[in-house]
């Protein structure tokens, strides 16, 4: 039987708080938060835990607050990491190498407050945007071209 290797990231909350988001630190590399957290988790898979994953699992919060913003920011994370897993000595992994599950914090928290008013009478359903909506232009547009793309089309 062959063994699959994961390699499991949760809770990145990537947005205006993210964790690693200091000025002085980042001024000093030269890099944006989510290239500098790519480079630390590349080189700890990678050199510290020696592990050759088959895939990737992002689970959960993967941004702060459902932003499109946030997602973009997201995306370059996990564009980045793959090529830093191969600079740093990994094999070869692809976007279909990597599973994307939405958390609470991938929903879109102004639509989801819309949502509410919605379900309160307040608002209609026509002037309810779709608090996920951001998520799935997300999960679309990384996984434009691959098997996973079009569970993910409009």
């Amino acid at each position: 039987m062959k063994t699959v290797k994961l390699v499991h990231l949760s809770d990145l909350h990537i947005g205006p708080n993210f964790v690693i988001n200091h000025a002085k630190l980042l001024g000093q590399t030269g890099f944006t938060p989510e290239e500098y957290l790519a480079q630390k988790v590349a080189l700890d898979v990678v050199s510290v835990v020696k592990a050759e994953p088959d895939f990737i699992v992002v689970s959960g919060d993967t941004s702060e607050s459902g932003e499109e913003v946030e997602f973009r920011a997201a995306s370059k994370f996990l564009d980045v990491l793959l090529k830093y897993i191969v600079r740093f000595g990994g094999k070869q992994l692809t976007f279909e190498n990597i599973v994307i599950v939405p958390g609470n914090h991938d929903i879109n928290r102004k639509d989801n407050e819309a949502a509410h008013l919605r379900f309160a009478g307040k608002l209609s359903a026509a002037d309810t945007p779709e608090k996920f909506a951001n998520f799935v232009a997300f999960a679309g547009s990384f996984y434009r071209g691959t098997s996973h793309g079009s569970a993910w089309a409009n």
